[in-house]
């Protein structure tokens, strides 16, 4: 899976956090504002490029963007233990077995 998504911090805003989210992603949605106006620094980044469902535990229990819409902006702004991430699906790959010489090519450059 690879989303885009745009962090508002709990540490830096506090109570503002949610209402900050959900007035930049209405003026996302609504007015078509650029989205690299919003948000605070994350960890990992802007992108989360692809990663599996499982590995997005880290994001906390209510985060599912195996489940929102592709291509478009979360309705809401989707709550993590560190924050509420606007979050815009752009890829999801099934999951699939791994041929051995597929495999084979990464290991060998280690």
């Amino acid at each position: 899976m690879t989303f885009e998504q745009i962090f508002f911090s709990k540490a830096r805003r506090g109570a503002s956090a949610f209402g900050d989210a959900f007035a930049a992603l209405r003026a996302i949605r609504a007015d078509g504002a650029d989205p690299g106006r919003f948000g605070d620094a994350f960890v990992e980044g802007r992108w989360i490029r692809d990663r599996s469902i499982d590995s997005l535990a880290a994001f906390g229990p209510s985060f599912y963007p195996e489940n929102l819409p592709r291509g478009a902006w979360s309705l809401f702004p989707v709550e993590s233990p560190d924050g509420f991430h606007l979050v815009r699906v752009t890829a999801v790959e099934p999951a699939r077995d791994v041929d051995t010489n597929e495999s084979r090519g990464p290991l060998a450059a280690r």
